[in-house]
């Protein structure tokens, strides 16, 4: 389980494709959390992805948020939600937390029931990329994630001005165990100043210049901008 308490945390997202690489980048540059893109693996064999956890598991003494983004909020997981299921029953035992989207949480109820059994973290997550919605609706989906048993709700939304920056990260204040993430570039500065507010997760990538997300920052230029923020010492 993640200590929310200790946060806000820097996950350093592992693309399955670059496994040996971006693990040695995570080795190097000491993210909090390594989060797992099991979609944007070649291979969703259950053997193969807990043959990837078990290694990071004996590489990194982090914690792992295990992820199997659905292609619907823009990640590359095309499967039945037994399928998703099944993926998710597997890897329970060799991670910390899971991310599953919030418009699936009815479809995922048993999951979310026995991570919390076995003490780890959910995270029911929102995507946008194409705007960010208004602050009512935006409300209302962080209602429901926690009505749906989420630790952590997450909100990634596409900022095209300003304000929508300003609007997502005004949410932290609101509300307590929430991660805010803007895309793009009127996005970007959220990833830097949302912590300070209360944002407890901010997500960074390898160096291997293939971000799945815009505006998304490295695990280094993150901590970086971090430091000169005062996030972190």
């Amino acid at each position: 389980m993640l200590d929310i308490n200790k946060s806000p945390f820097i996950v350093g997202v592992l693309n399955p494709k670059y496994f040996d690489k971006e693990l040695e980048y995570l080795i190097e540059h000491q993210p909090d959390i390594i989060e797992y893109r099991a979609d944007l693996a070649d291979d969703l064999d259950v053997f193969l992805l807990k043959e990837d956890l078990i290694e990071i598991n004996k590489k990194l003494n982090f914690p792992i948020l295990f992820t199997l983004r659905d292609k619907s909020e823009g990640g590359k997981f095309a499967g039945s939600n037994a399928q998703r299921n099944e993926i998710y029953s597997a890897i329970l035992e060799l991670v910390d937390a899971i991310d599953i989207e919030s418009l699936l949480a009815q479809f995922a109820y048993e999951i979310i029931k026995t991570a919390h059994a076995k003490g780890i973290t959910v995270v029911l997550s929102y995507h946008n990329f194409e705007k960010t919605p208004g602050k009512s609706e935006l409300e209302t989906i962080i209602k429901k994630c926690f009505d749906n048993g989420a630790d952590i709700a997450k909100i990634a939304t596409m900022c095209e001005t300003k304000n929508e920056a300003e609007q997502l990260i005004s949410l932290t204040i609101k509300y307590e165990n929430i991660a805010v993430v803007g895309m793009g570039k009127y996005g970007k500065i959220t990833r830097i100043t949302a912590p300070a507010f209360g944002s407890v997760l901010t997500y960074a990538f390898t160096d291997n210049k293939e971000s799945p997300v815009p505006g998304q920052l490295t695990v280094e230029e993150l901590k970086k901008a971090w430091e000169l923020a005062g996030i972190i010492h």
